[in-house]
């Protein structure tokens, strides 16, 4: 796994899979909660990190089962996964430029995008797409404006910054159009196997994970639980902003990263369930509507998880373990 993952991180700025397809006609042409299955090559990450090694486990593990596969079972095993693929219904929004902007799954495309690279077939895998919204009739600037404004792409504090800057200061929708363009894609790459490597987004995703199994919240809550504890995490770690994602890509997880992912998991649930302001932005995030238990019962999302909180404070919940659960999608 090691070997699979260093590839993955020391690699994403040097590959593009496969040629850029020409703009989806049909795909611009569908109606908002449409759903289509669609190629990998049609879909456009809408964050530019993720966590690395849970993608390379992934990864290792179809790679491993293709490998012990004869040639003429291997169609058999390709259609078994692409069944477990049927089963998800992934929210994306259509571009302008043909592509569905996709929402959630990062992790999951991006190992399957991974598997296309080196098994060589390019096209294999459809994800089911549920059309959010369509915004191929609009410019560039209004579209990707209204995926920032509806939260769903993820942009750094920096660039959701500049990103308002260029919103107030435009006195027409295009005036800023380059400017806008190269914010984006500095921030989120256009292909899946270009996602960069956060283990601070996975750890926290890890913590989250089991706080908020089963509650639905806003998309991108882990990174912006990340944001703030990032200060307050490098700080423990006697670093400075930027240190630990320094060091955690050059050394692949083998070393300080991999302490991280465990000792430092630890630390990161405590950073999360000691700080007031933490929590009140998960619990402000959290969808409301009501949540079923793990006894069954229905009540409020945000109630179940005060309930579960206060139980993880107490030390009385044997339900929800770090090392053994995790929210990446």
């Amino acid at each position: 796994m090691k070997a699979i993952l260093s590839f993955l991180i020391l690699s994403m700025a040097l590959l593009n899979t496969e040629p850029a397809p020409e703009p989806n006609v049909q795909l611009m042409n569908l109606e908002s909660n449409s759903l289509v299955s669609l190629p990998i090559s049609a879909l456009h990450p809408s964050q530019g990190r993720i966590g690395k090694a849970d993608v390379a486990k992934r990864v290792e593990k179809l790679l491993s089962r293709m490998d012990r596969t004869p040639p003429s079972a291997l169609p058999a095993l390709l259609a078994k996964h692409q069944a477990q693929l049927d089963h998800l219904e992934l929210p994306c929004t259509v571009m302008p430029d043909g592509y569905c902007w996709v929402s959630d799954g990062h992790h999951r495309t991006s190992a399957f995008a991974w598997i296309e690279f080196f098994k060589e077939i390019h096209g294999t895998f459809k994800i089911p797409m549920r059309i959010v919204d369509n915004y191929s009739g609009l410019t560039w600037f209004e579209a990707v404006s209204r995926l920032i404004e509806n939260n769903r792409v993820y942009l750094s504090p920096d660039a959701r910054q500049k990103y308002r800057d260029l919103r107030d200061s435009a006195s027409s929708p295009d005036e800023h159009l380059l400017e806008l363009k190269n914010l984006i894609e500095a921030e989120i790459p256009r292909e899946f196997t270009q996602i960069s490597d956060d283990p601070l987004r996975a750890a926290v995703g890890d913590v989250l994970g089991w706080l908020l199994k089963g509650i639905p919240t806003i998309d991108f809550i882990e990174f912006y639980v990340g944001e703030m504890i990032q200060t307050k995490l490098f700080h423990h770690h006697g670093g400075d902003p930027g240190r630990l994602t320094q060091r955690c890509t050059a050394q692949g997880f083998e070393t300080y990263c991999a302490q991280l992912k465990s000792k430092g998991l630890k630390t990161v649930a405590q950073l999360i369930l000691n700080d007031p302001a933490v929590i009140a932005k998960i619990r402000d995030s959290i969808l409301d509507g009501d949540c079923v238990t793990e006894d069954g019962l229905s009540q409020s999302c945000r109630e179940l998880f005060q309930s579960r909180l206060k139980l993880v404070r107490t030390g009385k919940s044997s339900s929800y373990h770090l090392e053994s659960t995790s929210a990446h999608n």
